[in-house]
C-alpha cells in the first residue's frame, strides 16, 4: 500500500448515500488517504460507513464537518486539507456513488512512473491531479 501515491477525495452532503460503502471498497487499492467533505447538518448518515471503512479503520481518513456553501468552497476545503495533512501527491477526485473496479487500482500505481512535470492525469472517468 506504500507504494499508493494518492488521496482521495468526497464530497457528502445530507442526502444518505448508498454506494457508498461499495465505493470505499472499490478504491482501497487505489488510494492511501480519504479526505472527505462531510457538509451534512446534524448528525451525518455517512459516518458509520466512513469509521468503518479501510480507510477509517486504518486512520487512513480526514473529515471535515462544515456546512454547504458552494461546491467550490468544498471542494477547497478538500484542498486545504490534503496541503495541510502532508497528504500523497496526487488526488484522486470521486464521488460516492463511483464504484470502481481493479483499473482504477492499476491506473493509481501507475502514476508513481508519470514525471514530475506533469500536473494532470486524465483517466477518461477517473481524474488525477498532483
Amino acid at each position: 500500500m506504500s507504494e499508493l501515491r494518492v488521496a482521495a477525495h468526497l464530497i457528502v452532503g445530507s442526502r444518505e448515500e448508498p454506494f457508498l460503502g461499495a465505493m470505499l471498497d472499490s478504491i482501497e487499492s487505489a488510494a492511501s488517504l480519504l479526505i472527505v467533505n462531510d457538509n451534512a447538518a446534524g448528525h451525518s448518515p455517512h459516518e458509520t460507513i466512513l469509521r468503518r471503512s479501510r480507510f477509517g479503520a486504518t486512520g487512513a481518513l480526514i473529515v471535515d464537518r462544515s456546512p454547504f456553501t458552494e461546491f467550490a468552497a468544498a471542494r477547497n476545503r478538500c484542498l486545504e486539507l490534503h496541503r495541510q495533512s502532508g497528504a500523497p501527491p496526487w488526488i484522486m477526485f470521486i464521488d460516492a456513488d463511483e464504484v470502481h473496479g481493479p483499473r482504477i487500482a492499476a491506473i493509481a500505481r501507475r502514476l508513481r512512473d508519470v514525471p514530475e512535470s506533469y500536473d494532470f492525469v486524465d483517466g477518461y472517468t477517473w481524474h488525477f491531479f498532483g
